[in-house]
C-alpha cells in the first residue's frame, strides 16, 4: 500500500480494510494498520513541504491463479467518517522476482 498524508493528519496510524474479489467469485479480506508516525510523533516515509509518502507491505508471494479481472476494494477503518489530510492511497502490485 502507498499512503500520502499531510503533516496535519490527526492520527499516527490509519486502519484499512481491503477486500479482493477474484474472477471466480472468491473473496479475500485483509486488515492493515498503516503506522504513519513513530512513538515520538515523527512522520515516517519520505516527505517535503509538509507532505509525506509511505509504502507499507501488505502481502508477499501472492498468486493470482485465475485469469480475469480482480477487484480491490479499500475502505478506511478509522472512527472519523471522512479523513482529513490523507491525500492519496494506492495499491501497487509487482511481479515476484
Amino acid at each position: 500500500m502507498q499512503v500520502r498524508n499531510v503533516g496535519r493528519y490527526a492520527y499516527s496510524n490509519l486502519w484499512l480494510f481491503i477486500r479482493t474479489n477474484s474472477p471466480t467469485g472468491g473473496v479475500l479480506r485483509d486488515t492493515l494498520e498503516c503506522r504513519l508516525a513513530d512513538a515520538q510523533g515523527r512522520w515516517q516515509g519520505k516527505g517535503s513541504g509538509g507532505r509525506f509518502g509511505l509504502e507499507i507491505p501488505l502481502r508477499y508471494h501472492v498468486r493470482f491463479p485465475s485469469p480475469g479481472i480482480y477487484i480491490f476494494e479499500i475502505n478506511q477503518g478509522m472512527r472519523d467518517k471522512q479523513l482529513k489530510y490523507i491525500t492519496d492511497l494506492g495499491l501497487r502490485i509487482e511481479k515476484a522476482r
